[in-house]
C-alpha cells in the first residue's frame, strides 16, 4: 500500500508528522505562485489573513516542505493556473524546492460545486498552454513536469466519496454511482465513467512505490 496526502500545508504540523510521517510515502503540497501577494489575490491562505488581503501561504508551505523532506517523504508540487497567476514565473521556486513531480492544473469549473465562484479565475483558450510552455524546461533539471488541461482531468481520476460511491466529473459536474458497500467494488466500478486514455495521457503511470521503509517500521512494531 502506498499512501499519499494532498494538502495546503495547514494540517501538516510537526506533531502530525512526528506521529504519522513514517506511514506516509508521498505528500502533494499546493503552491500556486512564487509570492504571497498572488496567493492573496487567488484566495490561497488562512481566512483571517485573506480578510486583511494578505497571505502567508508560501512561507508556511516552504516550512512544511522542509519538514517533510527531512523525514524522507517524497514530494509532489501541485499548482493551479488561473488568471491571477497567469504571468507568474515559478521556475526559481520550483528549482529551490525540487519536487519529484510538479503537477500543473488548469483551473476547473465544476457544475454544482463552484458555480459563479471561479468565473474571474477561468482562462481563455491558449493561456494555459502558454503558461506550460514557459515553465516546461524544469523537466531538463530532472523534475517530472505534468501539465493537465481540463480535458485531461475530466474522467481520468478514480474518485471515491465517504459513502463508498465512485463519482466522475466527465460531464462537468459530479455524477455518483452506487456504493461499493451495497453492490461491491466491481459492480460499482462498471457503472463509473473513467477514461483510461486520458489517465495515461496525463502521466498517471509513474514510479510511485517507495520501497520497504514503511514495512520495516511495521515489522519493528512501529505501528
Amino acid at each position: 500500500l502506498t499512501t499519499c496526502i494532498v494538502s495546503n500545508a495547514t494540517g501538516l504540523t510537526e506533531r502530525f508528522l512526528d506521529e504519522w510521517g513514517h506511514l506516509i510515502d508521498w505528500i502533494g503540497l499546493s503552491i500556486d505562485a512564487s509570492n504571497d501577494e498572488i496567493h492573496a489575490e487567488i484566495g490561497r491562505g488562512m481566512r483571517g489573513d485573506l480578510a486583511r488581503q494578505r497571505s502567508h501561504h508560501l512561507e508556511q508551505a516552504k516550512q512544511v516542505w522542509a519538514s517533510c523532506k527531512q523525514r524522507g517523504i517524497r514530494m509532489k508540487l501541485n499548482t493551479v493556473v488561473s488568471k491571477p497567476n497567469l504571468d507568474d514565473d515559478m521556475t526559481a521556486l520550483v528549482l529551490e524546492l525540487r519536487p519529484e513531480r510538479w503537477k500543473i492544473f488548469e483551473v476547473l469549473p465544476v457544475e454544482g460545486q463552484n458555480d459563479g465562484d471561479v468565473d474571474d479565475l477561468l482562462l481563455d483558450e491558449g493561456e494555459f498552454d502558454t503558461w506550460v510552455e514557459r515553465h516546461a524546461w524544469v523537466a531538463d533539471e530532472g523534475i517530472q513536469f505534468v501539465p493537465e488541461c481540463n480535458e485531461l482531468m475530466r474522467g481520468s481520476y478514480a474518485m471515491l466519496d465517504a459513502l463508498g460511491r465512485f463519482y466522475s466529473n466527465t460531464e462537468g459536474g459530479h455524477s455518483y454511482g452506487p456504493s461499493i458497500l451495497d453492490v461491491g467494488v466491481m459492480r460499482a466500478w462498471e457503472e463509473n465513467c473513467f477514461h483510461e486514455d486520458r489517465f495515461h495521457n496525463r502521466g498517471g503511470i509513474y514510479e510511485w512505490k517507495s520501497g520497504v521503509r514503511k514495512l520495516n517500521v511495521i515489522n519493528q512494531g512501529g505501528v
